[in-house]
């Protein structure tokens, strides 16, 4: 399992949404699906100011290797309309 912390740090409420995951493939991957699998979110979320919510999620390794995928949040903030969280993981056996 793998988190993903979202604060507001700002002094106003701050609208996030959580996208899909999108995969990165690689030449060794042929597997279109992303390894990563989000477990729990909530697709729109007003988070106040100070607030977190923690999003869950599942890594199921499709070969060994490095897989890296992207998790788009966007939010309402102009400056930040969408970040984007790079997702890594390698597996060894």
């Amino acid at each position: 399992m793998l988190t993903v912390t979202l604060t507001n740090a700002g002094r106003l409420p701050l609208r996030v949404g959580i996208g899909s995951i999108q995969g990165q493939a690689t030449f060794e991957d042929q597997n279109p699906l992303p390894p990563f699998r989000i477990e729990s979110r909530g697709r729109d979320l007003l988070l106040n100011p100070g607030k977190r919510h923690t999003v869950t999620l599942r890594w199921e390794p499709s070969f060994l290797g490095t897989q890296r995928a992207l998790l788009p949040i966007t939010s309402d903030d102009p400056r930040h309309a969408v970040t984007h969280i790079r997702l890594v993981g390698t597996a060894t056996r």
